[in-house]
């Protein structure tokens, strides 16, 4: 079989005295680290998209996005009447 390392040994893998060595828990560490910034990045990337009212796709009618009642529609209008 194949695993991915250092990935296989939070779930799957263990030496026969049941440890994990240093060095592997260092590299577990380290990709966890790097996982959560491509997600932080990419969330900030969102985020700034849709301040400036960009519409990701995937993301739309998005549970973190506010609802605008139907007041906020006409004072919309109206302004730019």
């Amino acid at each position: 079989k194949i695993f991915v390392y250092p990935d296989a040994f939070e779930n799957f893998l263990t030496l026969e005295d049941g440890t994990v060595p240093n060095e592997i828990m260092i590299d577990i560490t380290a990709a966890r680290r790097a996982k959560q910034e491509i997600i932080d990045k990419k969330n900030e990337e969102n985020i700034r998209a849709m301040t400036k009212g960009i519409v990701i796709p995937g993301k739309e009618g998005s549970v973190n996005e506010p609802e605008e009642d139907e007041n906020h529609y006409k004072s919309r209008e109206s302004d730019e009447i």
